[in-house]
């Protein structure tokens, strides 16, 4: 750099915050200021990121899986009842499928610095987390695989680093 840059530290909470300053190398305060720009407005790094995340997550449905394997099977009860063909609105053989309500209220929103996905289905947090009371598994499917993880964050730090998506 052809100015001096000198670091300013402060103590905010819990956290540390480094300032630096780039004065005299236009070239370089430039691309400094293109690099903070698309850090700070991603919103087309996040649209995708959205629909990855959803992809994942509907693929966790196909697969009946959590980020610990294969989602707990069927109560003894159930399995009876599926047997006797009284289960609740007709059994399809999908664990969390059998109206499709759950997969698809599955909601994305994105905004200019991050993406998100939601539903609010009333049962979700049940099935998610499970319910011991109702003898409800947790059958985690709001999740993100470390596939994706690593994908989104190679993506990110290219998009900031050079606008490439």
């Amino acid at each position: 750099m052809a100015g001096r840059s000198r670091p300013s530290d402060e103590y905010l909470g819990q956290s540390l915050m480094v300032t630096v300053q780039i004065k005299g190398d236009e070239q370089a305060k430039q691309m400094y200021e293109a690099v903070h720009k698309r850090a700070i407005e991603g919103t087309p790094f996040f649209k995708r990121a959205a629909l990855r995340m959803h992809r994942d997550v509907m693929e966790h449905f196909a697969r009946e899986t959590g980020p610990d394997g294969t989602w707990a099977g069927y109560s003894p009860s159930y399995l009876l009842a599926i047997k006797r063909g009284k289960a609740k609105r007709g059994h399809v053989g999908k664990k969390l499928q059998d109206t499709g309500t759950l997969r698809s209220s599955i909601q994305m929103q994105v905004l200019r610095n991050n993406a998100r996905l939601w539903t609010k289905i009333n049962y979700a947090q049940a099935h998610q987390e499970g319910d011991p009371s109702r003898k409800i598994p947790a059958r985690p499917f709001m999740w993100m695989s470390d596939a994706v993880r690593s994908e989104l964050m190679r993506e990110y730090r290219a998009f900031v680093a050079d606008g490439t998506i």
